[in-house]
């Protein structure tokens, strides 16, 4: 019996070790879409959000890129959690259309 409990000890350690945890900081979780690549000019509709042209005021640097000398321009946008769909135009062209599920607290990156 000793033996047995001699091994189940480290058995329980390195067990626990192992396993994961997920905590959250913020008292909301936000959902979002994160568009990134050549954004000016474009036309940006998000569910609700709507841009007509994007201009570089609209956009923010990548944070994210550490130690890269030339960050990416992104759009950050909070949206509901559920169905909705992305439709990106350029010069009235449609580039991407895309139906998405976002839980809540997900987030997604999209590249164009």
């Amino acid at each position: 019996m000793k033996k047995i409990i001699l091994l189940l000890i480290p058995l329980f350690l390195i067990i626990s070790c192992a396993t994961q945890s997920v905590v959250s900081n913020s008292l909301e979780e936000r959902t979002s879409v994160i568009l990134e690549g050549n954004l000016l000019g474009l036309t940006v509709n998000v569910g609700d959000f709507y841009i007509a042209k994007v201009e570089k005021s609209d956009t923010s640097k990548d944070r994210s890129q550490r130690g890269a000398t030339m960050y990416n321009r992104i759009i950050t946008i909070d949206v509901e959690p559920g169905n909705l769909t992305i439709r990106v135009l350029k010069e009235g062209r449609v580039i991407l259309d895309e139906e998405i599920y976002l839980g809540k607290g997900q987030v997604r990156r999209v590249s164009i």
